[in-house]
């Protein structure tokens, strides 16, 4: 999926002819899907394989954190210069249960939470 970045007008309608750079909002975001023209700033949505390398990275860092899925998202995937979709969290999740790397917990509340399955002593 591609989405670009453009100014919004006083009528609230995307101006084409002048994008902003994606930190820079003088009049607010406009998001419209692809195809670009040329004059769009472009905004990478993170793969599965970047997902699962954030939150092997944030366990390097963080070896006893323990969350669900939501939690993930929120808290541990702030390195990332674009938020994931959900469900490529959940692939990347699922990838890393698979490997061995996380384990799956359920709670009382029977929400699954994620932890590295053999963190270092």
């Amino acid at each position: 999926m591609c989405l670009f970045v453009a100014n919004l007008d006083k009528s609230h309608r995307a101006s084409r002819t002048s994008p902003v750079k994606i930190k820079a909002f003088p009049r607010g975001p406009g998001i419209a899907p692809c195809p670009l023209t040329g004059n769009e700033s472009v905004m990478h949505e993170p793969s599965v394989a970047e997902t699962v390398r954030a939150i092997r990275e944030y366990l390097r860092k963080n070896p006893n954190a323990q969350d669900t899925q939501a939690g993930i998202l929120q808290w541990w995937l702030t390195d990332l210069p674009n938020k994931p979709r959900d469900a490529a969290v959940k692939e990347a999740l699922e990838e890393l249960v698979h490997d061995g790397f996380l384990s799956e917990h359920k709670g009382k509340d029977a929400q699954i939470s994620y932890r590295m399955k053999n963190p270092p002593p």
